[in-house]
């Protein structure tokens, strides 16, 4: 009794076996999928006190009207919990600007601390120096608004000029002029700072700072 052959297999795989191949691969690959997906959800599922975040902060202690530059500031993490309202994450933002405000070394650096530090002057103003009270001198930057009361007509009668701070001593309190009055008056120490002014009222402010008799008030 002769046995029929058995048909010969194919060298290709069968249907049934693509099939498995390609459901294993898809689990694979749907394993990696859910393994990456949970990477990038690891910093967000970390207390918020463990998280950190770039903040610029000030390499050194800065002055009121400082300009700016890059060795001024460097970049440090801090946990975001403590992150100040506006910092700033780049230095890109202050580098050639002028602070409004003493920064000192440590301290985040944020947007609300920062003038642009470029006055516009106009053909009829002129630029003077004068003394001010460095106390004062602590509270302006370029572009604050001051009055100058100076002598007027009569000495009953003092005259007031509006000005607008254009340099700020960045020393101010290291060298000072105890021995000016008016804004030094009575032994306080006062700083030179450099004002624009309507140029037909210079030469009245630059008499009244050679007599001594000069008193700036801030505006505002």
């Amino acid at each position: 009794m002769h046995r029929r052959p058995a048909p010969a297999r194919s060298a290709r795989p069968g249907l049934a076996g693509i099939r498995r191949a390609l459901r294993r691969r898809r689990r694979a690959l749907a394993m990696l999928a859910l393994l990456l997906a949970a990477m990038a959800l690891l910093p967000s599922l970390a207390p918020a006190e463990a998280r950190t975040a770039p903040v610029v902060v000030a390499a050194r202690d800065l002055p009121t009207g400082h300009e700016l530059v890059e060795g001024d500031l460097r970049m440090v993490d801090v946990p975001a919990v403590l992150l100040p309202v506006r910092a700033l994450a780049s230095d890109e933002e202050a580098v050639g600007r002028r602070l409004a405000a003493p920064l000192p070394e440590g301290s985040a650096l944020t947007s609300t601390q920062l003038r642009d530090g470029a006055v516009a002057l106009s053909a009829d103003q002129a630029l003077l120096a004068i003394p001010v009270d460095t106390a004062l001198v602590r509270h302006l930057t370029p572009g604050s608004r001051i009055d100058l009361v100076v002598p007027g007509t009569d000495a009953a009668t003092p005259r007031t000029i509006g000005a607008t701070a254009v340099e700020i001593d960045e020393t101010a309190g290291e060298r000072a002029f105890p021995e000016t009055s008016g804004a030094g008056a009575g032994g306080s120490a006062s700083t030179v700072i450099v004002v624009a002014v309507e140029r037909e009222d210079a030469p009245a402010i630059a008499h009244a700072t050679r007599e001594g008799w000069v008193v700036a008030v801030p505006v505002g």
